[in-house]
């Protein structure tokens, strides 16, 4: 297995295939890595040439943030998101950041007890809210 850094593009193409959306919203995922004003970096973990998991940090200045830390179904619970975690958070140390935050959905059991046991904790809980079209005027 190996893993490497990818360009904004690849990565979103990547993330977009294992999160499956379509190409117009991988070509905007790219758009927004590239015109972001915090320093961007992409992982993929592939083995054989076929992806298995991918993730991305941005940081500002000390504080960095893990993004997009997705898995192959088939591969889940195999240990790889740990390992690309740390290989972030390893990377983004030596870039300086001193420390790390990342939302998670509360629901995702699997993905909070990786990231519990990385040594992330709750800072907050939010939720989403939207206005119904037709309200909008």
């Amino acid at each position: 297995m190996r893993s490497g850094g990818a360009r904004h593009g690849a990565f979103a193409e990547a993330a977009g295939a294992l999160r499956g959306s379509p190409l117009a919203q991988r070509q905007a995922h790219a758009q927004r890595l590239r015109e972001s004003p915090s320093a961007y970096n992409g992982l993929l973990l592939k083995r054989g040439g076929r992806l298995l998991a991918c993730g991305q940090l941005a940081m500002e200045d000390e504080l960095v943030g893990l993004y997009d830390v997705f898995t192959v179904p088939e591969q889940r619970q195999s240990g790889l998101a740990t390992a690309l975690c740390r290989q972030l958070l390893r990377l983004a140390r030596e870039l300086g950041a001193r420390c790390a935050y990342l939302q998670v959905d509360a629901d995702n059991h699997v993905a909070r007890s990786i990231y519990a046991r990385l040594g992330f904790v709750d800072a907050y809980a939010f939720h989403y809210r939207s206005q119904d079209p037709d309200e909008l005027g």
